[in-house]
């Protein structure tokens, strides 16, 4: 939970590098998230995508943040999140990317996440 509310805290930050962990354990707990409204929907017998839409909207620029720092954290441009408007083949690739570990050290982007 502790990596979800440290991406959360560093929202608007496109810079620097961020673990294949943090990267992961964000997604599993945003997962999670989505269910227990998914759950909370169909209880309160509310239309499917009511509350969704606007988690969806509050997670987008945390997300897409974290996805920069972590191309960065593998030495790749953020121009390469562009891939996501690719069907398929785009998803595939940028999974791949997340994951691939870290490089090793300091790379142009910033620190290790893994040191510091």
């Amino acid at each position: 939970m502790s990596y979800y509310v440290m991406a959360l805290k560093r929202f608007w930050e496109f810079g620097g590098r961020s673990s294949r962990r943090e990267y992961w354990m964000f997604i599993l707990v945003n997962f999670l998230i989505c269910l227990l409204i998914e759950v909370v929907e169909a209880v309160l017998q509310m239309p499917s995508g009511t509350i969704t839409f606007f988690y969806a909207l509050f997670i987008c620029i945390p997300s897409l943040a974290l996805q920069i720092r972590r191309l960065h954290d593998i030495g790749m441009s953020a121009w390469w999140v562009l891939l996501y408007f690719i069907p398929f083949i785009g998803g595939v690739i940028l999974l791949i990317c997340n994951v691939i570990d870290g490089q090793m050290g300091a790379n142009r982007y910033g620190l290790d996440p893994k040191i510091t």
